[in-house]
C-alpha cells in the first residue's frame, strides 16, 4: 500500500468531514476562515498528530497516478492558504500622526481636518501595527487587506504638489511644479 503524509503547519486546523458519501478537508485559520477540498474516492486520508496521511484504496498504475497529482496539487494549495499578505502606508506631512484608540478597536489619524479621523479595525481579519510614520497591515485574505489599505489611503490621498498624505510603501508618484510669482 502505497502512501504519502502532508505537514499542516499549527496556524491552520484540518478536520476531516463525510457528506454523502464523499470525504471533504475542511482547513481553517484562526480570522475563522474555511476552505472545503473534495478527497477523490480512490485516496484514503486519515488524520495522525499534525500530518495527513493520504493512501491508496486500490493500488493501480491510474490511482498511484492520481496520488502524485493530488499531492502536488495539495501541497501548493496549502502554501498559498497559509500565506500572509501584507500592505504598507507611509503618512508623509508635517504634523500628520497615526495611533491607536485606547481600546485598540481603532485607528484615530490627525492627518490636517479639524477633528481626528477614526477607523475601525477589522476584527480577526487583519492585524495592523503602527511605527511612526509606518502603518503595516497583515492578513490571510488579500482582499480583505487591499481594501482595508484603500480605506485609510482615501482619507488623505496624497496632494499632487507636495505630496502630503498616505503613500503605499515603494510607490513612485511625480509631484507637480509648484507655480511661482
Amino acid at each position: 500500500m502505497s502512501s504519502k503524509s502532508f505537514k499542516i503547519s499549527l496556524k491552520t486546523n484540518a478536520f476531516l468531514v463525510t457528506v454523502k458519501g464523499s470525504n471533504l478537508l475542511v482547513f481553517g485559520t484562526d480570522s475563522f476562515r474555511k476552505k472545503y477540498i473534495k478527497i477523490p474516492s480512490e485516496i484514503g486520508v486519515k488524520y495522525e498528530d499534525s500530518n495527513l496521511v493520504f493512501y491508496l484504496i486500490d493500488n493501480t498504475p491510474e490511482n498511484l497516478k492520481l496520488l502524485k497529482m493530488y499531492e502536488v496539487f495539495l501541497g501548493n494549495w496549502i502554501k498559498l492558504f497559509e500565506k500572509t499578505f501584507k500592505k504598507q502606508l507611509i503618512l508623509k506631512g508635517l504634523g500628520f500622526k497615526a495611533n491607536f484608540s485606547e481600546d485598540n478597536s481603532k485607528i484615530e489619524l490627525k492627518v490636517g481636518f479639524s477633528h481626528i479621523v477614526s477607523i475601525d479595525i477589522p476584527k480577526n481579519d487583519v492585524q495592523v501595527s503602527i511605527n511612526n510614520n509606518l502603518i503595516l497591515i497583515e492578513g490571510s485574505d488579500p482582499s480583505i487587506v487591499g481594501n482595508y489599505a484603500a480605506r485609510i489611503r482615501n482619507i488623505k490621498i496624497p496632494d499632487s504638489y507636495k505630496g502630503k498624505g498616505f503613500w503605499y510603501k515603494n510607490e513612485k508618484k511625480s509631484l507637480k511644479e509648484i507655480k511661482k510669482a
